[in-house]
């Protein structure tokens, strides 16, 4: 778990999505699905207008959205991708699947 947000940690990796609004977020929700069936990791879908997606969005210093970041355990930033020319889901699955 990032250590100053309540998510509930998993082992691994973790994949964060971050939206400012409804259209982002519908995009970023496609993209999870399925990512969901690609890889393993913990996949969480945040909104800057809530507590934990305010708390991640300042620790990573995001500025621009929507935002797909990669976390390793240690909550280092492996990967992230900002904007809206986000990778393919299977680009996204391969270099999770390279941290484990």
């Amino acid at each position: 778990m990032l250590d100053f947000t309540n998510i509930k940690d998993e082992p691994g990796a973790a994949v964060y999505g971050l939206f400012e609004n409804s259209k982002q977020e519908r995009r970023l929700k496609e993209q999870f699905n399925e990512l969901s069936s690609a890889c393993n990791s913990q996949l969480v879908l945040l909104s800057t207008q809530e507590r934990n997606g305010a708390e991640v969005t300042d620790f990573y210093d995001i500025t621009t959205f929507p935002a797909i970041l990669v976390v390793r355990d240690n909550d280092q930033l492996a990967y992230s991708w900002m904007g809206q020319n986000l990778p393919l889901t299977s680009e996204i699955a391969h270099l999770v699947g390279q941290i484990g």
